[in-house]
């Protein structure tokens, strides 16, 4: 016989024992478990003493909200000259002065580039 019990001697022992002690434990507390009772019928939902099928109609749509009426364009008034005394010399207004145009900037002087940094060369040494 060998000196050692293998995994499946030592798990057909436990469940050997755990089959025997199950059997004993309901032989000793009177049989087999009791099955559940049976459920209960669901109570009314009631709300003050009114049931839910008698509350009043409820309508889905929220109340339609109605721009008010857009205000009529005004109507343009007629312009009414007053002639002009000849007496009254008649003065034009002067002549705006022509805005000279902005002078243009000139452009930035491009920065001047710094050579790269000199890398030694790549070499490869294969004499291992």
């Amino acid at each position: 016989m060998p000196e050692r019990l293998s995994l499946a001697t030592v798990a057909a022992c436990v469940l050997l024992v755990g089959a025997v002690f199950g059997g004993a434990y309901a032989l000793a507390h009177g049989g087999p478990a009791k099955p559940a009772p049976a459920p209960a019928s669901p109570t009314t939902i009631r709300l003050k003493d009114e049931p839910i099928g008698e509350l009043h109609r409820v309508s889905p749509l929220p109340a339609l909200i109605v721009p008010r009426p857009r205000p009529k364009p005004a109507q343009p008034q007629p312009v009414v000259t007053v002639p002009v005394p000849v007496s009254v010399p008649v003065v034009s207004a002067p002549a705006p002065a022509p805005v000279p145009a902005p002078a243009p900037q000139p452009a930035p002087a491009p920065r001047p580039r710094r050579p790269a940094p000199a890398k030694p060369p790549l070499t490869f040494d294969d004499s291992g």
